[in-house]
């Protein structure tokens, strides 16, 4: 006993005296010290460069032609390049409270084929309180060939497949280790459209770099994707005869409407569940002169091939789902679907400018999405080549498209996915989104187990939603590319729900969206409906006013993307 206390004695007089002579066992470590804004400048990255590191103040904020920030918090704008090959050019930014960082960091997704900034939803993440960063992930935006930045340039091609956004990923959180001199608590990653692709690119890929991702009308499938879009074009515009006027949509969506919307027990002007009602778009064929309120045989059958999807010529199998009937009589159907697209564009609609540039250019067929010839395309031995093309020892398909069923290492680092999308969208069909939750759930992963799917990624079904934002029915969410957060509560915001489940284990059982009187946030609330993660639905209690998210629960139904 003794000689114990002699010798805890020794080693408490060592340490004592190696610390009075400041000995290097004992000496604190120095606290980091954070590296100014325009100091980050001078930055060391490895396999890249920062041209700029500005602070901007607060106020209004124009970091692009056209682009106007308003609100702005004072902040550090990084502007610099990555080259990760000899054929790279990823552009990146990263922005940096100036003061009040929450300590987490979000990743912003780009939209169509990049090439630019989502400058709207980095300043509505900035204004959060995080630091976040974004890429255009490799090359510049250009009209009308979306993707002619993609000939003769494969690394180009990996670079807006998945590696941009993990080079930006390893950049951003070195400069705000930094500039913060700590790293985030937490890191998320929020997409839609083709971010939300990136978003489960990242999941899949990487998945040790997030812990939390929310993935929004996401692009998953390219390929297939792409083979659904050229199948409106060529159901549409291959004859003139087949072309479907603006001023006949609103025939169409009152037919669906008469169908459909009440099937749910509640006639509110959209379709809550587009699986239970069969729509027959035959009972608006013309009987006599044609008119807007009715569509021609070839009108009728281009209408049918858009909603069923493409199918494989030689097995007469789905190859796509094809897009729902509930949205036509708004906007984003002429945009996308019917034409004509915008200025400076394709002239017809919106998702023949995506998949031409998919088929022409990002897989070589032709190398000219302008004269693309699109009529030609064929959904089994065409669609095959297209993802079978190599670039450099994967294929196309594997480069772009972010569509495994294995989500184990996400499942293994805890993270947590929040994946939504509309039930109108006529850019991504909706009812892949659960043809796609359903193979996770039967993946490698869960092994079939739905309870356990639902501990890590929740699948939200949006009634009434067009492509991230607008529709008829209730979906303001708290998007950032959608409609701003509610005026209800912080609860109806899907990035707070995101937190919630990653920081405090709290899994979000629904989402209370909202709609806007005459769409304006600020004339206040105009009707609540809770979102159900899939496969439940927000089902009327039978009582108490159908624009009250309260007379609504989320009950059990029937899974599947197709229900016969």
């Amino acid at each position: 006993m003794a000689t114990r206390l002699l010798t805890l004695l020794a080693t408490l007089l060592v340490t004592f005296l190696l610390s009075a002579c400041g000995g290097s066992d004992s000496a604190p470590a120095p606290a980091p010290v954070p590296v100014a804004c325009a100091d980050l400048k001078s930055l060391s990255l490895s396999g890249a460069s920062i041209a700029s590191a500005t602070a901007v103040p607060a106020g209004t904020f124009s970091p692009a032609a056209g682009v106007s920030l308003t609100g702005m918090p004072a902040f550090c704008r990084v502007v610099g390049t990555a080259t990760p090959s000899n054929d790279s050019n990823i552009g990146f930014e990263v922005w940096l409270p100036a003061s009040g960082w929450n300590g987490k960091y979000m990743q912003v997704g780009t939209q169509g084929y990049a090439g630019t900034y989502q400058y709207g939803p980095m300043a509505a993440v900035l204004k959060r309180g995080y630091a976040l960063a974004s890429t255009d992930t490799g090359h510049a935006f250009a009209v009308p060939d979306l993707a002619g930045w993609a000939v003769g340039h494969p690394q180009k091609v990996i670079d807006f497949g998945y590696r941009a956004h993990k080079v930006t990923t390893d950049l951003a959180k070195a400069i705000v280790t930094a500039n913060m001199a700590a790293g985030p608590k937490y890191a998320y990653f929020y997409g839609g459209s083709n971010g939300g692709r990136e978003a489960m690119m990242a999941a899949q890929r990487y998945p040790n770099d997030f812990d939390g991702y929310v993935s929004e009308g996401p692009a998953i499938n390219w390929s297939r994707l792409s083979a659904a879009w050229v199948n409106t074009e060529q159901a549409l515009f291959t004859d003139p005869a087949s072309a479907i006027a603006a001023a006949k949509l609103p025939a169409i969506q009152a037919a669906t409407l008469a169908a459909c919307d009440a099937a749910d027990g509640v006639a509110d002007g959209f379709v809550n569940d587009p699986r239970a009602c069969h729509f027959d778009p035959s009972v608006l064929q013309c009987a006599g002169a044609e008119t807007d309120a009715c569509l021609t045989a070839p009108q009728l059958t281009a209408l049918q091939r858009v909603l069923d999807g493409p199918r494989n010529p030689t097995t007469g199998l789905r190859v796509y789902p094809g897009f729902e009937p509930g949205g036509v009589n708004s906007p984003s159907w002429v945009t996308f679907i019917t034409g004509p697209a915008v200025a400076g564009f394709l002239p017809l609609g919106f998702d023949s400018t995506l998949g031409n540039a998919f088929f022409a250019s990002l897989a070589g067929g032709g190398g000219d999405a302008v004269t693309y010839a699109y009529q030609n395309l064929n959904f089994d031995s065409g669609l095959t080549a297209a993802e079978n093309v190599m670039i450099g020892s994967e294929t196309l398909a594997t480069v772009i498209n972010a569509g495994s069923t294995d989500l184990s290492g996400m499942k293994a680092r805890g993270a947590k996915i929040i994946m939504s999308t509309g039930w109108d969208d006529p850019v991504v069909p909706a009812r892949a989104m659960i043809e796609y939750y359903e193979s996770v759930v039967a993946g490698p992963a869960f092994n079939g187990d739905l309870a356990a799917t639902q501990a890590s990624f929740r699948l939200f079904m949006v009634p009434g939603l067009n492509h991230l934002t607008g529709g008829n029915g209730p979906n303001a969410m708290g998007s950032i590319f959608g409609q701003p957060g509610t005026a209800v509560d912080a609860k109806h915001d899907v990035i707070a729900a995101l937190e919630a489940w990653v920081e405090q284990g709290i899994a979000p059982d629904s989402i209370i969206a909202a709609a806007y009187v005459g769409g304006d946030p600020t004339a206040g609330v105009a009707r609540t409906r809770p979102l159900c993660p899939y496969p439940k639905l927000a089902t009327w209690k039978g009582s108490g006013s159908s624009d009250d998210a309260a007379n609504f629960s989320c009950v059990d139904a029937a899974r599947g993307a197709y229900l016969n």
